[in-house]
């Protein structure tokens, strides 16, 4: 009788109904009886748990708590950190969600899939998350993803600018790592811009054109001259905002905008002229 399915199904819908009547203690007892009874059945718990939770989002606590009781040599740590996560993102902890979301792709990278789809759910119910944008991009880079990545990374960062300096690192290692990924290096060097890091863009740029094909040093020469411009190096700016057009011609508008403001600082400056000509 012990291996009945259907005594497993009638201890859970009675450990139910004692915390329903407000019996906290005696229900977790009698879902712990099933867990001394056997502890393989603890397999078959999670399914039935997880069923309760979908239907009954208000006794989410309650089936984290049971979670948190399982011995965790008697189960698969991906199934139980899966299921703390789907319990957590329909309770709306999504800080603790995105934590077990994160852990199970530790455990089984290759479940890659399943795990992105819990990070979308929760994006779904609220998109504002920085840590979900943060866990997500960092996932999506491990796997090779990277236009997927740093987009996630990007929006971390403009929902929370204490990341600014967590994410350059990251961008950095990534830049050791992928030398020749110009979207990276774009990336990284919007980064700085936007923090203010004017001679850091300086530097990366000056790197970043000896070691990229001509074609895709427009935008780096761009960079160049903006951040110089900024620094008010306006001979030096002119003549990296006008290298850029040289390359592109795409970047006209950009690049316009950003001689008329050096022309605004020095009216005098040949250099300035001979781009705006």
């Amino acid at each position: 009788a012990e291996d009945n399915p259907d005594l497993l199904k009638a201890k859970i819908s009675l450990a139910l109904l004692a915390f329903k009547k407000g019996n906290r203690k005696e229900s977790l007892d009698i879902i712990n009886t099933v867990l001394e009874m056997d502890s393989s059945k603890v397999s078959q718990l999670i399914p039935q748990l997880d069923y309760i939770v979908r239907n009954s989002v208000e006794l989410a606590p309650y089936v984290l708590e049971i979670y948190d009781t399982i011995p965790s040599e008697t189960i698969d740590p991906f199934i139980l950190n899966f299921a703390k996560a789907e319990a957590f993102t329909l309770s709306g902890d999504y800080k603790n969600a995105a934590l077990y979301y994160t852990k199970c792709f530790e455990t089984k990278p290759d479940q890659v899939d399943k795990i992105v789809k819990g990070f979308q759910r929760i994006l779904e119910k609220k998109e504002d998350l920085s840590f979900v944008h943060f866990a997500l991009g960092k996932i999506y880079l491990k796997t090779g993803e990277i236009s997927g990545g740093l987009e996630h990374l990007r929006k971390a960062n403009e929902l929370d600018p204490n990341l600014y300096d967590t994410v350059i690192h990251i961008l950095y290692e990534l830049v050791r790592k992928l030398p020749h990924e110009s979207l990276v290096i774009d990336e990284l060097l919007k980064v700085l811009m936007l923090k203010g890091a004017y001679e850091q863009v300086i530097t990366e740029c000056e790197d970043a054109i000896e070691k990229l094909p001509k074609e895709k040093t427009g935008r780096i020469y761009l960079m160049h001259g903006h951040a110089s411009l900024e620094k008010g190096l306006l001979k030096q700016a002119s003549l990296s905002i006008v290298h850029a057009l040289d390359i592109d011609e795409s970047f006209a508008s950009d690049a316009l905008k950003l001689l008329k403001r050096a022309t605004g600082i020095d009216k005098n400056n040949v250099v300035v002229k001979y781009g705006l000509a």
